[in-house]
């Protein structure tokens, strides 16, 4: 099994994601009867892929590409004897798992304590309506769904215990969209409550955090209601 490929092209000073010719090597060392791979690769997305009909061609030969939802939930409908591999992964399952698997933290070499944990907010993208951006995968999810708070503060309550201080607020393409509601290119004004009570939550439940970091930010998005200052 072999979970790879970018979101969005990017630079990368530690760990850096498999290219096409190390998913190659990998695949050539896998030992079992099936082969399976997932992740934003299965997009066309890959670091130096040449395009996305060359990295097609290359990642061709797995047994099982899971394209059709959230890695987690497409391996375990291929477990469970599914036809296709392919699921969404609701919220509140995603938690649970990333509760459970947060001690692995301690075990990253050589950065623990000092590695930043990435919280997911939200998948999807507003902007997927028109088709996105050419550069980003999220408009391939659909319309934003915002994650609860309360997993959110769940999440980084769990990797707080086992040592994490850095934490960023990652994945979605805007966090001043956070608990909007509409399907629509340009969001509703940001929701304030919202905004509180997810930030306000992750200093109760780890007050000795030490970096929050947020992702990424479009004021573009937010368009003035008439008769108000931009």
């Amino acid at each position: 099994m072999i979970a790879g490929g970018v979101t969005v092209p990017g630079t990368y000073f530690a760990g850096t994601p498999a290219t096409l010719t190390e998913i190659r090597q990998v695949a050539a060392t896998l030992r079992g009867p099936v082969t399976v791979l997932g992740g934003p690769v299965t997009f066309g997305y890959s670091p130096g892929g040449g395009g996305e009909a060359a990295v097609r061609q290359a990642i061709s030969g797995f047994d099982h590409l899971l394209e059709g939802g959230d890695v987690p939930a497409a391996l375990a409908s291929l477990l469970a004897g599914g036809a296709a591999p392919e699921g969404t992964l609701s919220y509140p399952d995603f938690s649970r798992w990333l509760i459970a698997g947060s001690g692995i933290i301690t075990e990253h070499p050589p950065r623990f304590p000092w590695l930043i944990c990435e919280i997911e907010t939200a998948r999807g993208c507003a902007r997927a309506v028109t088709g996105g951006c050419s550069f980003c995968t999220e408009p391939f999810y659909g319309q934003p769904q915002y994650r609860p708070a309360a997993d959110v503060h769940a999440e980084i309550a769990a990797l707080a215990r086992h040592g994490a201080v850095h934490f960023r607020l990652g994945r979605q393409p805007d966090i001043l969209a956070y608990g909007t509601k509409g399907e629509r290119e340009y969001p509703a004004p940001p929701d304030a409550t919202a905004l509180e009570t997810l930030f306000a939550g992750i200093r109760e439940v780890a007050p000795n955090l030490k970096t929050l970091h947020i992702d990424n930010v479009n004021p573009r998005h937010h368009r003035p209601q008439p008769g108000r200052c931009p």
